[in-house]
């Protein structure tokens, strides 16, 4: 039990990048393979895993880290390139920057074979790097090279770098990884030296300054790719959160997105770029196909697997588990959080509650925070057990540890179903006050405004019930009308029909909810919440509704069904 877990044995560790995230298992098969006959003096044959270590700047003049930066970013992308390796990406490695560690501790932490390090330093136009590759296990050395060239030849440099790294650890290249890994993004150094300061200032957030770099480096080499990649992307995080429902959403981010593919149509960061537009603006097909397409470029891109795994969380779970199983083997403890978090909810989601709980008990020892075991408590008591004061104790035992917009608004919204109706308005209130302070983006909650209007209706606030009734009809229409991601994944119907029900507008109601019942995989949860929702209580004794009703269940308990046999097919339950 969460209340009984010492604080002294729960770890500390860090929370990964913040762009990401939920819920992840790893079942990592043969990390170690081994082939040992003493008799014979065989060597110990290796998993093909590798870690990068962040690169070391030897010069004194820390304003070139931004290159050292970019050459271990380049030499860790042309490995990930390989599909026969295994490599962690930055992300993880991102830790041992200011916390270096003995190499076998990397290794174990990283759950890998091998290590590369590398330090070197940059004056005027001269590169120096030394690299060296090394044993995990052992920290034994296995193979070094040292550059002492001149700034034309780093591309050359990057490229034979990652191929010796990968022919002393006998990973296999294939023609077209080789020629991915040898390909000369740009000829003008000066863009390239713009391109990487973009980068760096990219990821300190200095968003102006970043794009004034990236558009220098245009203005040298127009047909630079990866710097039309790396704009668009910026675009992506300046636009994510304004004008949400305007039909040119993100249009600037694909604009750049396709550039860069006219100018080099095997670059993955394009393709991820356009992957993620799609997928937020509700172009699921084409998302899926763009994320595919990422993958077989570059293998190793962890993430990647995560979001296709979320992708599939909504209608096929057994692809959505096997996908965030992938990502988990190529994240570590520095990142995985939010693989963990969306795993578990998945297993939730099929009915599978004991390792749902499992892997919600893994955020435990990881982050040392219950919080989101306790929302998992009171999720399962709300929608599955109907225990709404069983649920309300653990929805408040989160709030005591974390103050979020989502368990405030769940506190407002179990506090109604137990009849504490001046309680649940208050949560609602908090949870709109929290979302407006921290701006929060209005595809996150615009959902949850039918929620909010039930508490004030109930508080005798008419003409304020009737605003949020009215934001949640405006704003599920605009989504179905643009295609957002509500609407791919039927849920706009759903809210709009347990409106139009509770409006009175009964043929309206069914009409969504027979569109709503196109969906082919129903959640435990939904289940749970076709089955109490109030909204719908006017006719919930009407035999379309019902049917409904009974068909939902059916496709929970089919899929259900097909996750539990792929679990035993596999020997995971």
């Amino acid at each position: 039990p969460v209340d009984k877990v010492k604080v002294e044995d729960v770890p500390k560790s860090s929370n990964g990048w913040r762009i990401a995230s939920f819920i992840s298992f790893v079942v990592i098969v043969g990390l170690i393979v081994l082939n040992i006959v003493p008799r014979t003096g065989k060597k110990e044959i290796l998993d093909k895993s590798i870690a990068v270590l962040p690169f070391k700047n030897d010069s004194p003049n820390q304003e070139r880290m931004y290159f050292i930066n970019g050459t271990m970013e380049a030499i860790l992308d042309n490995l990930c390139k390989i599909e026969d390796l295994r490599v962690p990406g930055r992300t993880s490695m991102e830790q041992y920057r200011n916390n270096p560690k003995p190499i076998p501790v990397v290794a174990d932490e990283m759950n890998v074979s091998y290590v590369l390090e590398d330090s070197g330093h940059r004056d005027g136009n001269n590169v120096r790097l030394t690299v060296q590759l090394l044993e995990g296990k052992t920290d034994r050395h296995i193979w070094s090279k040292s550059y002492d060239s001149d700034i034309e030849e780093i591309f050359s440099m990057q490229s034979e770098i990652a191929q010796l790294v990968a022919s002393e650890i006998e990973a296999i290249i294939t023609p077209k990884e080789k020629e991915l890994i040898e390909n000369v993004p740009t000829t003008d150094l000066t863009a390239y030296d713009f391109y990487l300061k973009g980068v760096e200032e990219f990821g300190n957030g200095n968003y102006d300054r970043a794009e004034e770099l990236f558009n220098e480096a245009l203005r040298l080499d127009p047909a630079y790719a990866e710097a039309y990649a790396d704009l668009g992307a910026l675009y992506y995080v300046r636009t994510l959160e304004q004008d949400y429902f305007s039909d040119r959403y993100l249009d600037t981010a694909m604009i750049f997105a396709n550039i860069a593919l006219s100018n080099n149509d095997e670059l993955s960061e394009a393709y991820r770029l356009q992957a993620i537009i799609f997928q937020m603006t509700g172009r699921s097909d084409e998302a899926i196909s763009a994320f595919e397409k990422v993958v077989e470029l570059n293998p190793n891109e962890g993430w990647v697997h995560s979001t296709i795994g979320d992708y599939y969380c909504e209608t096929d779970y057994v692809k959505c588990i096997n996908s965030i199983q992938k990502a988990l083997s190529l994240n570590t403890e520095f990142d995985r959080s939010y693989e963990i978090r969306r795993l578990g909810a998945t297993y939730f989601n099929a009915g599978f509650w004991d390792i749902a709980f499992e892997y919600y008990g893994k955020l435990i020892r990881l982050e040392g925070d219950s919080t989101s075991y306790y929302g998992l408590q009171a999720g399962y008591e709300f929608f599955i057990s109907g225990n709404f004061e069983l649920a309300l104790k653990y929805y408040k035992k989160a709030l005591d540890r974390d103050t979020t917009f989502s368990n405030l608004f769940y506190s407002g919204w179990v506090s109604y179903k137990t009849g504490d109706y001046k309680k649940s308005l208050d949560y609602m209130r908090l949870s709109l006050e929290l979302a407006q302070k921290e701006q929060m983006d209005q595809s996150f909650f615009q959902n949850r405004y039918h929620r909010i209007a039930l508490a004030y209706l109930a508080n005798g606030f008419r003409e304020e019930a009737e605003h949020y009734f009215n934001l949640l009809e405006e704003s599920q229409l605009a989504a179905i009308e643009l295609g957002r991601e509500q609407a791919q994944n039927y849920y706009a119907y759903y809210d709009l029909a347990g409106l139009y029900a509770f409006r009175g507008e009964y043929e309206k109601a069914l009409e969504n909810l027979r569109i709503f019942n196109e969906k082919e995989v129903f959640s435990a949860g939904m289940v749970g919440l076709i089955k109490m929702d109030v909204l719908f209580n006017s006719i919930r004794d009407e035999p379309e509704f019902k049917q409904i009703v009974r068909d939902v269940e059916a496709k929970y308990q089919a899929e259900h069904e097909r996750v539990r046999q792929w679990l035993e097919a596999n020997d995971m339950l």
